[in-house]
């Protein structure tokens, strides 16, 4: 159904009259300079054809059978196109269109009908509204219960004597039974494959694949040469181990950014037991050459050759694969330490349940103050129909606006059958643009 607005909607009459008479003006002074240049003051001059277009109290009135595209037609035919007429028909056509819906009793009973209608749903949708915001107050405070049952509970546990989590305790010793051994072996396999790696010299000792990677005098022999070489083959093993807890640390976070983070410590780790085994590789190869197990014309050992021998690969995983081992046994004992106390799981968990609930009653607020907002303006609009259903006459302002459009479409029509000129239809959409300006703002 189009807006429908009051009789109290028609356009300022000042703004109308003034644009009249401007036009007026403007066309009695182009009258005058054709009749030797003197002005007639406050004249209206007659049409420049036969039949006389009266004002809107009289001149061709709209037959009902006519369309609005065929009366402006009719209009415009009978001025010959003259557009000094224009506007007075274009109000004409306004205020017939006015009154054809103030005076049509079955149209303003419909739209009445309509509007009680109307006001009937939106009062069912506030009441609704209003329920709901009802219940959503209620939600809060059986929301602002449970927190203080929830504090309760917290405050109790915290005030009893210590529970130990009988799980806690067996994932952990089952844990450091394991982790203790591994990290003897990740000691002693990233000692002697460091210094392996980086120090040993396999022409004057010798040496093989097993030696490479369980040197037991790796530490020692390190530590013979220099003190510096010593302490870094020492300290180095404690490198991986550090990773390893890394992984656990970053496993702890809740953002989707740790899995970016344990993937790089993986990918660190990864890379530097390829440069181990690169480099262990290489000295055995090359060992084998100097003792004749290879000719001396064999081509140098490169990435390709590493990739396909197997020593290189029994490095990687016997360090790597463990390094991983180690890193997940670390988080399960880890873990496992910190659910020791039954307490603190129980503390844990009831404090989610507090930051839930605190979550529910302020994404709760947020909808209450919503549906308050859109209360109000249903409010709004019910008083709207309301004061239109009092006043009696209902005009559908858009409707108006659409019989006075169909009115210029006919006179611009009829226009062109009569051969107007540019300027004149130029002229005719100026006056129709003002008007509408004006009428309907």
């Amino acid at each position: 159904m189009p807006t429908s607005q009051t009789n109290n909607t028609m356009p300022s009459q000042s703004k109308v009259t003034g644009f009249f008479r401007q036009l007026f003006a403007k066309h009695n002074t182009e009258i005058a300079s054709t009749q030797g240049n003197t002005p007639v003051a406050n004249a209206v001059s007659p049409s420049p054809v036969a039949p006389t277009i009266p004002g809107i109290n009289g001149g061709i009135q709209k037959a009902a059978a006519l369309t609005y595209g065929q009366y402006g037609a009719q209009v415009c035919a009978a001025a010959t196109g003259s557009n000094h007429v224009l506007p007075i028909y274009l109000q004409q056509a306004y205020n017939n269109s006015y009154n054809e819906q103030a005076n049509n009793v079955n149209l303003q009973q419909q739209r009445t009908q309509q509007l009680v209608g109307q006001v009937s749903q939106l009062q069912i949708t506030l009441k609704s509204y209003q329920q709901q915001i009802q219940k959503w107050t209620n939600d809060i405070e059986t929301d602002k219960k449970e927190i203080k049952g929830y504090k309760d509970k917290i405050t109790d546990l915290e005030e009893s004597t210590y529970q130990t989590n009988k799980d806690a305790k067996t994932k952990l010793i089952i844990g450091l039974f394991i982790l203790i051994p591994l990290s003897f072996y990740l000691l002693l396999f990233y000692s002697s494959t460091i210094f392996s790696a980086f120090f040993k010299d396999f022409s004057q000792s010798g040496g093989s694949l097993k030696e490479s990677m369980f040197d037991a005098s790796a530490i020692s022999s390190s530590f013979s040469q220099s003190l510096f070489q010593g302490s870094f083959v020492m300290l180095a093993p404690f490198i991986f181990m550090g990773l390893g807890f890394l992984l656990h640390f970053y496993n702890e976070q809740k953002t989707w950014s740790k899995w970016l983070k344990s993937g790089s410590i993986v990918a660190i780790t990864f890379a530097f037991d390829c440069i181990l085994a690169y480099k262990i590789g290489s000295n055995l190869y090359h060992l084998d050459i100097i003792q004749g197990l290879l000719p001396l014309n064999s081509p140098d050992y490169s990435i390709s050759y590493a990739v396909s021998d197997v020593n290189t690969w029994a490095v990687i995983f016997c360090g790597f694969i463990v390094y991983i081992i180690w890193g997940l046994v670390f988080d399960m004992a880890y873990t496992a330490y910190g659910e020791l106390d039954d307490r603190k799981i129980q503390i844990k968990a009831l404090n989610v349940k507090i930051d839930d609930a605190k979550n529910n009653i302020n994404q709760t607020n947020i909808n209450i103050q919503t549906r308050q907002n859109d209360c109000t303006d249903i409010q709004k609009e019910i008083a709207s129909l309301q004061n239109q259903i009092q006043k009696g006459v209902i005009i559908s302002i858009q409707q108006i606006k659409t019989d006075v459009n169909d009115f210029f479409a006919g006179w611009m029509q009829q226009m062109k059958i009569l051969n107007a000129t540019p300027g004149n239809m130029q002229d005719a959409n100026q006056i129709y643009t003002k008007f509408v300006g004006l009428t309907f703002p």
